[in-house]
């Protein structure tokens, strides 16, 4: 009976040490085969390292979110935010919030940016026997008033998402975690 209890404590063990937070893992695979690279994060900001076009993109988000600094292709983009940033994961359920940034490549060319975050639901994502918290939000930004395309975002309390849906044009394209480490 003490084996059995000792076997059953140590694969418990292991099986909690595949689960992940409040700190969020240092990689994230996702079904598209890319891989996210968590650099570092703090209460608020999240920075992470992901191929696109075979370049590296860095991209500070603050709660996971709202973009502060993006870099690839030698190039730098920084957003200054015009009001104060709200964590989406506290968001009243189907509220709709716009926020408007300055938006700089380089210290030279600058355009406004504006998004609207909506908090539609919360859920639960499901991966490799964890369970974690999600709040799915939608975000749609506009660059000089041209719209983008919208994104719905399962947004772990880990500020990452862990499934994207991106509608471009009526196309959705969906990435999905599918491991953490």
């Amino acid at each position: 009976m003490v084996r059995l209890t000792l076997l059953m404590a140590l694969l418990t063990g292991s099986a909690q040490a595949r689960c992940f937070g409040p700190t969020p893992p240092k990689l994230v695979h996702f079904d598209s085969g890319r891989t996210v690279e968590n650099l570092g994060h703090t209460a608020q900001d999240f920075t992470y390292r992901l191929p696109n076009d075979g370049e590296m993109i860095v991209t500070t988000a603050r709660f996971g979110i709202f973009p502060i600094t993006s870099s690839s292709h030698g190039a730098t983009i920084s957003y200054t935010w015009l009001s104060d940033l709200a964590d989406p994961r506290q968001q009243l359920l189907g509220k709709t919030l716009a926020y408007d940034a300055d938006e700089m490549v380089e210290h030279a060319f600058r355009s406004h940016f504006h998004t609207e975050i909506t908090r539609l639901r919360d859920d639960t994502f499901a991966l490799a026997d964890c369970s974690y918290p999600v709040h799915v939000i939608t975000r749609t930004d506009t660059h000089d008033g041209k719209t983008g395309p919208t994104v719905t975002l399962w947004l772990s309390d880990m500020m990452f998402p862990l499934k994207t849906e991106v509608t471009i044009n009526g196309t959705k394209l969906v990435y999905t975690a599918t491991l953490l480490e």
